[in-house]
């Protein structure tokens, strides 16, 4: 790809990034410090009156925010540090097996982590302490497989921005909100 092509595709992906985030956060803000106490303030005709207008609105943009913030996210992770290789400590060696295993671990794990999310991890305390062993055993894995820590850091974050915007996507937690707003 052509080196023009490439800082103008950054540009837009970059920025695309930042106002889908900036949609699902507000949005996150609407419903945790407006619309939660907003609810139960107001009367029952109200609630039918407005929430089958608003929320289904809200939920909409709220969902493609997450979603295009991710996947913005994934574009510039292949773009800037895959194709750039500046996930690497030296770029002239390029990807090893290694790399490669623990790059599709990445994609992998948040479907991994949904069923432990709701079996052995269920517990927050136990929860806490598996993602701090997990993250150290992934810092000693990358490192040894040639990752820089730019290189680790980003992939940890997507990890755990895939597992937010997942849940943020998923017919749970549209059922959850649904449920605990429109009623």
């Amino acid at each position: 790809m052509p080196n023009e092509v490439n800082t103008v595709l950054q540009l837009l992906f970059r920025w695309a990034h930042i106002v889908a985030g900036i949609a699902w956060i507000g949005h996150l803000y609407f419903f945790n410090f407006v619309n939660g106490p907003f609810q139960g303030k107001i009367d029952g005709p109200t609630k039918k009156a407005a929430n089958p207008e608003l929320l289904p609105r809200a939920l909409f943009w709220f969902r493609w925010g997450a979603a295009l913030t991710w996947i913005t996210g994934v574009l510039l992770l292949l773009m800037v540090y895959y194709h750039a290789k500046a996930a690497l400590d030296d770029p002239a060696l390029g990807f090893n097996m290694m790399m490669w295993l623990l790059l599709v671990f990445v994609f992998v794990l948040p479907f991994i982590y949904d069923p432990l999310a709701k079996g052995p991890l269920a517990d927050p305390q136990t929860a806490f302490i598996a993602g701090v062993v997990f993250a150290a055993v992934m810092l000693f894995i990358m490192q040894m497989a040639g990752f820089s820590y730019r290189g680790y850091a980003i992939h940890l974050g997507g990890v755990r921005a895939r597992d937010v915007a997942g849940r943020t996507s998923s017919s749970r937690s549209r059922t959850r909100i649904s449920s605990s707003v429109c009623i």
